[in-house]
């Protein structure tokens, strides 16, 4: 066998040896990715999340490219409280994926969160730049806007939304409120009777124009409203409640006394029934029934008692000797 041929076999088997090798590491290092994905999620699971951040920290190591592990980290800082942390992580998201909106909408979110709305503002603008149809990033962008009182922009970004989805129920509540806000009443009407058709069977709807209804003082399309609700949800105590309110505020007594009774034989501790049922009669001059409903309020609810002291039904008769007693809080 000539030299040259020897040469050759010996590169040949050199080669295999080190291509081997190589295979070894690269499905060695795959293996303990998945591994190390697999223990996180574990821990994950388990909500041991600081172990499970190490894992995935572990595996940005060995691939420092790894979408899951670093989406896993942000998610689990954020949900640690580790703002700061969880924006890096989002921040190296949006480099490794540019075109999904969801990490630009998340950093939005932290970013607001840690008081950096201008940040914020930047965040959501890059999302509709990558999506411009986006209506998850004009409802985020509309409740930030909301939040810090630029009521007009928050509209204009709802607008936004509805335009894109005419259907989508929750940006039209949203808008309602921004418009009662402003006190825009008949336009958050209208935006609330949409809600009330688009989804019929939906009590919280109705939930919303009643109280919409209230706030404009239209009392008797408040109660109509309440009624619908109840014909879908009437076990539920503090529907009662607001109903009976609202016929006192139509000095319709007899009716809301009705409504206070209701709401505390659906729930005997119910503290609202008894703390409006106090007022009521109050307001009929009945102070010993009033008294009693107005010490059960108290006992199930102490939060109560800052509201009494303001009540004023209760100023003409603050110097009596049985409601002076339960207006002043124990402080023992």
């Amino acid at each position: 066998m000539s030299q040259g041929l020897v040469n050759l076999i010996f590169s040949f088997t050199l080669l295999a040896i080190i291509f081997g090798f190589a295979f070894q590491l690269i499905f060695s290092k795959k293996r303990n990715i998945r591994d190390l994905l697999r223990r996180g999620q574990g821990y994950r699971s388990r909500q041991t999340y600081d172990m499970a951040i190490g894992c995935y920290q572990r595996v940005i190591e060995l691939d420092a490219q790894n979408k899951t592990a670093m989406e896993n980290i942000a998610i689990l800082q954020a949900r640690c409280g580790r703002y700061e942390e969880a924006i890096e992580a989002y921040e190296t998201l949006t480099e490794f994926e540019p075109s999904d909106l969801r990490f630009f909408n998340e950093l939005a979110q932290l970013y607001e969160r840690i008081g950096n709305e201008e940040k914020a503002i930047e965040k959501f603008e890059a999302s509709l730049d990558v999506d411009a149809h986006s209506v998850a990033t004009y409802i985020h962008l509309g409740q930030l806007h909301q939040r810090a009182g630029r009521r007009d922009q928050a509209n204009d970004s709802y607008l936004q939304a509805i335009e894109l989805d005419p259907i989508r129920t929750d940006v039209r509540s949203y808008l309602a409120t921004s418009y009662l806000s402003q006190g825009e009443g008949e336009k958050a009407i209208e935006q609330y009777k949409i809600v009330v058709n688009t989804l019929p069977e939906d009590p919280q709807g109705y939930l919303q124009l009643a109280t919409a209804y209230n706030q404009l003082g239209r009392y008797e399309q408040a109660v109509e409203t309440y009624d619908k609700v109840l014909n879908l949800t009437p076990n539920v105590p503090d529907i009662h409640v607001e109903l009976g309110k609202t016929y006192y505020l139509l000095r319709d007594y007899d009716q809301a006394s009705n409504s206070f009774q209701i709401a505390l034989d659906l729930n005997p501790d119910c503290a609202s029934a008894q703390y409006n049922f106090s007022v009521l009669l109050a307001d009929q001059n009945d102070l010993e029934r009033s008294v009693q409903y107005l010490e059960l309020a108290f006992y199930n609810d102490s939060s109560f008692y800052s509201l009494a002291e303001v009540e004023p039904v209760f100023e003409s008769i603050r110097n009596h000797s049985e409601f002076a007693h339960f207006l002043v809080p124990n402080k023992s």
